[in-house]
């Protein structure tokens, strides 16, 4: 069954490639809390019309689980975290193709 709600959120997880030294990476993951806003803004998204950025402003609402402060830690939400974390390039590709994954049921696919 669908329920048509005027908003709706969901919990997705967020998997990045950080680079590290002699040309490798590690894996770091969180779960983020994100919106699902109307194809006109994900189209916006595709066209150019609005950065990652200020799409990820819209759609990375939190909470998150999994991001730990430089000090340790777990860092809570907030929007100036979720600002830090979208800076990073690495981080904002990340979170732009997790909810890109969850909009389009790639997961479901796959499994």
């Amino acid at each position: 069954m669908f329920i048509l709600k005027t908003e709706h959120t969901f919990s997705w997880p967020v998997r990045a490639a950080v680079p590290v030294d002699g040309g490798q990476f590690a894996e770091a993951t969180f779960d983020c809390t994100f919106k699902a806003l109307p194809q006109a803004r994900l189209e916006a998204l595709v066209k150019g019309e609005i950065s990652e950025t200020e799409f990820l402003r819209e759609a990375a609402v939190g909470p998150w689980t999994g991001v730990e402060s430089p000090a340790g830690g777990d860092l809570p939400f907030s929007e100036a975290a979720r600002d830090q974390v979208i800076a990073i390039p690495y981080m904002r590709l990340a979170m732009i193709r997790a909810y890109r994954e969850a909009m389009s049921g790639e997961a479901v696919r796959k499994n």
